[in-house]
């Protein structure tokens, strides 16, 4: 009996010497469940909990057990990460405690976001991939065979995909998918016709003279002015992993009625959601931004809004397919001054339900597309609102981390 009480305390003993559990909770305000909601936590925050971590080891988030989603990932370009993105399961209005970890082997996941650009200057269907491009003084809009491949660059996640126009158009267009792999670096190649469906999907939208699938334009005098013909424009990856993707287009010399503008898009795509979400950085305070959506097959623009987010949306057969279609633009309530739609033929912006932001903003919104093929939810205009709903709640709730 007195061995045995030895061992006891000595139990006891270690167990009063093991260091406490280092934990990050997430604090859920919203008063529903969000099955992937996405996070990002600084570095300041995590070394803060685990100290300074020494070259080679990286901090890992898990949640009873199994590992978080997650990727580290370095903003500035200096080799060092800065933020953990993460994806994680929320219930309605409680906290979520995960666990925190050092570790020297940091977790290979599934890849579930992307993008693409392939650059051929010799236009002879040898596209390779770059992360960093000056956009070519020859890449003339419409002009084939392409210098780029898909016209410009390409983004996903494992939902839906979209292009940008990268050429005096600018302008956005949507690849409705089929398959959760990332597949958009074979559309567009000899003998791929991205326009007809293909075993991962299409490209879904007619895009024209409109916004297309938020395009960038400025209200000038009740007219829009869309970002069109640039001097010149770069585009640059910042990061890209499994669950987030980020990059820039960076467009020089805009000239417009209120002078020559530069101006950076910055995009970024999130594993799991329905859209991808943009902010507009301009050193130009005193414009008037303003966003929207093709309306060439819509015969009527919804509206909603979320304690925090106003958002405007179309449903209707309105896809390249002939199939059921929905398109969405969620901004946040205090930069909401308006929407509305524009004629439907002339010059300029035509066909095209917008949304105005208040000037002196940088522009931040979320857009959202569901294509019936993906989804049998986007078969009615009713489950197509409430992805729409869902994904204004997500783009606009804040978690509070502690």
């Amino acid at each position: 009996m007195k061995q045995l009480g030895i061992i006891a305390l000595s139990l006891l003993g270690l167990a009063a010497c093991q260091p406490p559990a280092v934990t990050v909770t997430l604090k859920n305000q919203l008063s529903q469940d969000i099955a992937e909601m996405p996070v990002v936590i600084e570095r300041v925050v995590i070394e803060q909990k685990l100290g300074v971590l020494e070259a080679g080891t990286f901090p890992l988030l898990k949640d009873q057990g199994s590992v978080v989603p997650q990727q580290l990932d370095d903003l500035d370009g200096d080799g060092n990460w800065d933020q953990i993105a993460i994806l994680v399961a929320l219930t309605a209005s409680t906290d979520k405690v995960l666990d925190l970890s050092k570790t020297s082997v940091y977790p290979t996941l599934t890849q579930r976001t992307s993008v693409y650009l392939g650059v051929d200057y010799d236009r002879s269907d040898a596209f390779v991939e770059k992360d960093q491009e000056v956009r070519h003084a020859d890449n003339i809009a419409m002009q084939y065979p392409m210098m780029y491949q898909m016209e410009g660059p390409a983004w996903e996640n494992d939902k839906v995909g979209f292009r940008l126009y990268f050429d005096s158009r600018n302008g956005k267009d949507i690849y409705g998918k089929t398959t959760d792999k990332m597949t958009l670096h074979l559309a567009g190649v000899k003998g791929q016709n991205y326009h007809k469906q293909d075993d991962w999907g299409m490209d879904v939208l007619k895009v024209g003279n409109s916004l297309g699938a938020g395009a960038v334009a400025m209200m000038y005098e009740d007219s829009l002015v869309k970002l069109g013909d640039t001097e010149a424009g770069e585009y640059a990856t910042i990061v890209e992993g499994p669950v987030r993707t980020i990059f820039e287009v960076r467009h020089q010399g805009w000239n417009t009625p209120v002078g020559d503008l530069s101006v950076t898009e910055r995009i970024t795509i999130w594993a799991g959601q329905y859209g991808y979400q943009e902010e507009l950085i301009c050193d130009q305070k005193d414009v008037t931004w303003v966003t929207g959506i093709v309306n060439k097959y819509a015969d009527k623009m919804y509206t909603g809004e979320t304690p925090q987010s106003r958002y405007i949306y179309t449903f209707d057969q309105q896809s390249e397919n002939k199939d059921n279609l929905g398109m969405a633009v969620v901004v946040t309530s205090d930069s909401f001054v308006d929407a509305g739609e524009t004629a439907n033929e002339g010059d300029g912006v035509i066909e095209t339900y917008y949304v105005a932001f208040k000037s002196n903003e940088t522009p931040k919104y979320y857009f959202v597309a569901g294509w019936e093929p993906t989804d049998a939810q986007f078969s009615t205009a009713e489950g197509f609102g409430e992805t729409v709903a869902q994904q204004a709640l997500v783009f606009s709730a804040a978690v509070v981390i502690e």
